[in-house]
């Protein structure tokens, strides 16, 4: 199970070649690519914490990884500190939240979790029927975990290496670190192996990933996301 999981990262970063290939061309600016090199062992330690410890049992009846996503958790908080050239601020770990101008982006997160929330509640059979332990798993872990380490270290790094931003939606500057991200993102879900991929789950992924990235962007913190991020896996447990 490592070691599919660790094929499964470096399989996902590879896919994205071309992805890179394009932000370079399109770039008029010396990017720094060493910190490709950050940025591919965060994804593979991470995933490996993650794959490590999920068989670790803390108490009977247990469903979800919780050692593993706390694992990986403490390993990206403390890269956070240790990455050179790269201040913790960067990461979206700040206690401002810079809210000024960001009514559009709340608002279509906002309509997107609605969206999401009737259509769950429709396919689902029981949707008022919730197991305690999914709860406070998917209220915490999920989105700390996973944030720190998609919209915080990989688009801060990727921020770096591709700096200047070409792109403006719902009053959000952005870039190719959002674009790359949201893509690996959804394959992070969408693309398993042994070659598995799941074309509808990919997208929505993306779209999320995408969401996710413009609301860091624009509130410069990454706790924003985080508590976005739990919200919408919340209404999926059911």
């Amino acid at each position: 199970m490592i070691i599919a999981t660790i094929a499964e990262s470096l399989l996902h970063i590879l896919l994205l070649t071309p992805v890179y290939f394009l932000a370079v061309r399109s770039g008029n600016y010396h990017a720094d690519y060493r910190l490709i090199v950050y940025l591919v062992i965060a994804c593979l330690l991470s995933n490996f914490l993650l794959a490590a410890f999920s068989f670790v049992i803390i108490f009977p009846g247990q469903q979800y990884n919780w050692i593993g996503n706390f694992a990986a958790f403490l390993f990206e908080l403390f890269s956070c500190f240790i990455i050179p050239s790269i201040s913790v601020k960067k990461f979206g770990l700040t206690s401002k939240i810079n809210w000024r101008g960001s009514g559009k982006i709340l608002l279509i997160c906002i309509l997107y979790f609605l969206i999401r929330f009737i259509f769950n509640y429709y396919i689902s059979d029981d949707p008022f029927q919730f197991h305690p332990e999914a709860i406070a798993f998917q209220a915490t872990l999920p989105g700390l975990q996973e944030e720190l380490l998609f919209r915080g270290i990989l688009l801060a790094l990727l921020t770096r290496i591709f700096p200047y931003p070409d792109w403006k939606l719902l009053e959000v500057k952005f870039g190719w670190p959002v674009i790359i991200t949201s893509i690996l993102f959804g394959l992070a879900y969408g693309l398993t192996l042994p070659f598995h991929f799941d074309i509808f789950i990919f997208l929505r992924m993306t779209l999320e990933g995408f969401l996710l990235g413009l609301l860091v962007r624009k509130t410069r913190n990454v706790f924003s996301a985080v508590v976005y991020h739990n919200l919408l896996s919340l209404i999926t447990i059911h």
